[in-house]
């Protein structure tokens, strides 16, 4: 097969020549609308491969909540009702949120390890869980989609799914490094995410879904309401009540917010009338939430910058809980500062993290707060 570049309008697109009609004119085919011909020419080659291979997959405009609601109902005979609801239940509360709306064609390989990282590290999700919906859902659904040619790879086939393991080697900074690393970010203009991440124990999707209509500046309160997903953008409510916390925040804090604030009203008189006020405290010199992974990828260059032990966002929330744990503060307020539902969860998650002293002290200190009442 042979094919060159044309353009259409404003697009560029590959024509591949798949043969002759019956009364010898020349068969084509016009595959997908690039916008630089440059784009164009770098797919060309891969497309011709696939073509002559019989792998190529026709583009489609499915988004992968639509692809996964069709194979769901394809699988509701081959499996029990029960089986059914659960895999129901998994995409509806944990992956249409992150990856529903995005193309089917468009999914990438990053983006499925982006979900797994988010309900990790956000959602706190068991590893066990993870497993089931990368083995028992999106592994096989997309597998099928390979097979009737909807995409030509499975994004699902990463280099490093998820395992049933043990929990996660969880990695802190000392007090030391945690300030070298916010002396460094200082020059960011999202040094306020870096800021509220290691001083008040909240979330990625927490601090990125903070608004002003949140924060009590008189008061010196944050009100977490809410959750910003990962791929989409939007605004969720957390994944329980006693994550819908109110975090009482220091002076420092306060002006540090404050600054944050009179950046933004600069920010506005520049762009003007492009400027999309949304109200976030994190968001773009025009307003719009921060996407994940660009936040991901600015804090990995951050630490190269600091020099400091590399660790994932989430462990910033690690830090601040164990730091205020080394303190002294009771493991109860840290508990409830960090939205844990249980004083339980807080324990089994950090006291491997304590000194001896300390662990000795935290035990105690749980005994205390769950022998029975007299």
């Amino acid at each position: 097969m042979k094919g060159h570049i044309a353009k259409k309008g404003n697009k560029y697109y590959i024509v591949v020549d798949v043969g002759k009609t019956p009364d010898g004119r020349r068969r084509r085919k016009w595959i997908s609308g690039f916008n630089k011909k440059k784009e164009a020419e770098k797919a060309l080659p891969e497309i011709l491969f696939q073509l002559n291979q019989g792998t190529y997959a026709e583009p489609t405009k499915k988004t992968v909540k639509q692809y996964i609601e069709e194979w769901l109902e394809w699988k509701k005979k081959r499996i029990r009702p029960s089986t059914l609801t659960t895999y129901c239940r998994l995409v509806n509360n944990h992956v249409f949120p992150h990856i529903g709306k995005i193309r089917l064609d468009k999914l990438h390989e990053t983006d499925i390890e982006d979900l797994y990282d988010n309900l990790r590290e956000e959602k706190e999700l068991a590893e066990s869980t993870i497993v089931k919906i990368h083995a028992d859902i999106l592994k096989p659904a997309f597998k099928r989609a390979v097979r009737y040619r909807y995409i030509n790879h499975n994004p699902a086939d990463i280099e490093d799914p998820p395992k049933q393991k043990r929990r996660k080697e969880i990695k802190v900074w000392s007090i030391e490094e945690r300030n070298r690393f916010l002396e460094t970010a200082k020059g960011d203009r999202q040094y306020i995410f870096y800021y509220l991440s290691l001083n008040t124990g909240m979330r990625m999707g927490e601090v990125l879904g903070l608004k002003w209509n949140n924060i009590d500046l008189e008061n010196k309160v944050i009100k977490v309401r809410y959750t910003l997903t990962s791929h989409t953008r939007e605004l969720s409510e957390p994944k329980t009540e006693s994550s819908k916390r109110d975090i009482v925040i220091d002076d420092i804090t306060l002006q540090e917010l404050k600054k944050r604030l009179i950046q933004i009203k600069e920010d506005k008189l520049k762009a003007g009338e492009l400027y999309n006020d949304q109200g976030f405290v994190c968001c773009s010199k025009t307003g719009e939430p921060l996407l994940q992974s660009n936040v991901r990828r600015k804090f990995n260059s951050l630490i190269k910058k600091a020099d400091v032990p590399k660790i994932r966002i989430h462990d910033m929330r690690h830090t601040w809980a164990t730091l205020q744990l080394l303190a002294g503060t009771d493991i109860h307020t840290v508990s409830q500062i960090l939205g844990h539902s249980s004083v339980w969860f807080t324990y089994d998650t950090y006291v491997h993290l304590l000194p001896e002293m300390q662990r000795e002290a935290a035990e105690t200190q749980m005994q205390l707060i769950n022998s029975p009442k007299m």
